[in-house]
């Protein structure tokens, strides 16, 4: 893929699926997931870095897109990401996120901004001329 991550402390490293992955892995682990909904997570960030036209990337973005998918897929798993991705410094700080998970209703599925992501813009189509035109 080619693409760089920068990390929070200033890093760069290139994307690696299986970092991912695993962390996916840790976080949804014994839990009752749909098979390949953790794949599917992943192989969503990877579409979405490829499409994007970037060469580097914040580690945050790939990590709120997760977080998004976790959130409505699994509360826990959500839960889990989500204090390592936000570095709860106290258990207020998960209560907090539990409390706002529990009483905020599950946003809708993030749909990717189509004509955002396309690499060239799209050209209008002209009309056919009209009857009275003619």
């Amino acid at each position: 893929m080619g693409i760089q991550v920068r990390k929070r402390d200033g890093r760069r490293e290139e994307f690696q699926r299986h970092k991912l992955l695993e962390s996916l892995r840790i976080s949804a682990r014994k839990r009752d997931l749909a098979a390949g909904a953790i794949e599917a997570i992943v192989e969503d960030v990877e579409r979405r870095l490829s499409v994007s036209g970037h060469d580097e990337v914040p580690s945050r973005v790939i990590s709120e897109i997760v977080i998004g998918h976790l959130r409505m897929l699994d509360p826990i798993a959500y839960i889990r990401f989500a204090s390592a991705y936000r570095q709860f410094v106290s258990i207020d700080d998960m209560l907090g996120e539990l409390e706002r998970l529990e009483y905020s209703p599950v946003p809708p599925a993030e749909q990717p901004r189509l004509f955002e992501e396309l690499p060239f813009a799209p050209t209008p189509i002209e009309s056919a001329p009209s009857a009275a035109s003619r």
